[in-house]
């Protein structure tokens, strides 16, 4: 997949604890690779409403119909703290190439570069515009959107959550 879907190559982590009988989906890549081998609609909980939550939420989403996913957050209303760090402008990421990038994590940030590559700079820039919000580069290298505000970015991400046919339950 390319574009904001390439998501989809994150690996995130789900928990640990199987239950007998049951399958449980170690990344997402995997479950999308797979999702043709069940012989129902999957119901998917993403438990928590903050940036990886709803980029969990968008990228299981993404799987079509097969799949019917429910977020669920103990806050009255999702990305609270996203909107926070747009008090400060809204820092998405750094437009600088991926060697330089990479370098931020440190030496104990070796096992995230694969993922971090699979949704850059660019490929954030990208999800971003496919929201309808444009971004410009700092003098810092920092990318921030033009309007320099969360909230229009939230709107539009929430919006498109909810026409993929993801539920909030809070």
């Amino acid at each position: 997949m390319r574009g904001p879907l390439s998501a989809a190559a994150w690996h995130w982590s789900c928990s640990a604890d199987t239950v007998p009988g049951k399958r449980t989906f170690l990344n997402t890549e995997y479950f999308l690779t797979h999702l043709s081998t069940f012989d129902k609609p999957l119901r998917i909980a993403v438990i928590g409403g903050g940036p990886a939550g709803l980029m969990a939420a968008e990228v299981l989403a993404s799987a079509g119909p097969a799949v019917s996913v429910q977020l669920f957050d103990a806050m009255p209303s999702v990305g609270r703290k996203f909107l926070l760090a747009g008090k400060g402008g809204l820092n998405l990421t750094h437009a600088e190439p991926m060697a330089l990038f990479a370098q931020r994590f440190g030496d104990e940030g070796a096992p995230l570069l694969p993922m971090i590559a699979s949704f850059g700079p660019a490929e954030v820039r990208a999800w971003a515009a496919g929201l309808g919000v444009d971004t410009f580069v700092g003098s810092s290298g920092r990318v921030f959107p033009t309007d320099m505000k969360a909230a229009p970015l939230l709107r539009a991400w929430l919006h498109r959550l909810r026409r993929a046919g993801v539920r909030f339950s809070m």
